[in-house]
């Protein structure tokens, strides 16, 4: 039956009446519920960094990535048992953990700086499609609870309140939204060897509002065996400061404010 003869007879309009709206059990979310995992912010995305959306009915249960996920040194974009998708400007995004309530996943590094689109899928049933900006860097400080700086002895042990970094010790930072390094980050391959950052001239860390020498700076780019997340070396100064903010600057972008660092 042709659709000029739906119309005429009556059928098509109830149809419409009745899909117009999406599913009851649609993936519910906005771009305000969308946010830079690393520091809990939104409109701060770049590609090859971790996104989390929070919202409703965004999954049917609680999986978190698994060893076995990435036993072939790729991550997943479908999580075992979950069928849930998140789809950016047309490429899937690698996902970490699901939840009816928060989905976490890395945005591919193959996306480019721009206007972008973001939608979850679960079983079919798509959520919104929601505008989001990306970046070409959008640098993040790793903290363990928003401002105090997860940094590493040499030894391996977290440096703390009770453990603080001394002047002059060399210690390990972390770091997201970095930029790209070289040689490039491939979309959705967990990284196996040590790769700087592309434009190193343009990377610098700041502690309560000081570059540091670039020759303190032993290496600053991608932590091999974690893809999206990066790793730099730091020659602390002498004298230094207590408790100071650290921050790091890429590309002209500077990270954001009030991350802390245990020293002594």
């Amino acid at each position: 039956m042709s659709l000029i003869l739906l119309l005429l007879a009556g059928l098509l309009l109830p149809a419409m009446a009745q899909t117009s709206g999406p599913p009851a059990n649609a993936p519910s979310y906005s771009a305000a519920s969308i946010v830079n995992t690393a520091s809990d912010t939104p409109n701060w995305f770049t590609p090859n960094a971790f996104v989390a959306i929070f919202g409703t009915n965004l999954a049917y249960t609680t999986v978190g990535l698994a060893a076995s996920d990435t036993a072939s040194g790729t991550l997943p974009t479908i999580l075992t048992g979950t069928n849930l998708r998140v789809i950016v400007n047309g490429l899937a995004a690698y996902i970490y953990y699901v939840s009816p309530g928060m989905v976490n996943v890395l945005l591919p590094a193959g996306l480019t700086a721009g206007p972008a689109t973001i939608q979850l899928e679960l079983d079919g049933i798509a959520g919104p499609l929601v505008a989001i900006n990306l970046l070409a860097v959008a640098p993040v400080v790793v903290t363990a609870d928003g401002t105090a700086v997860w940094g590493v002895h040499g030894n391996g042990a977290l440096i703390t309140p009770t453990s603080p970094a001394m002047p002059g010790e060399s210690i390990f930072l972390f770091a997201s939204g970095l930029g790209q390094t070289n040689p490039p980050q491939g979309s959705g391959i967990v990284p196996a060897y040590a790769s700087q950052l592309q434009n190193l001239a343009g990377f610098a860390v700041w502690i309560n509002g000081s570059q540091l020498d670039p020759s303190n700076v032993g290496y600053a780019g991608i932590l091999p065996g974690n893809a999206g997340v990066y790793e730099i070396v730091v020659t602390l100064p002498t004298p230094l400061p207590h408790d100071p903010e650290i921050r790091m600057s890429a590309g002209g972008v500077m990270s954001l404010p009030q991350t802390i660092l245990s020293t002594q």
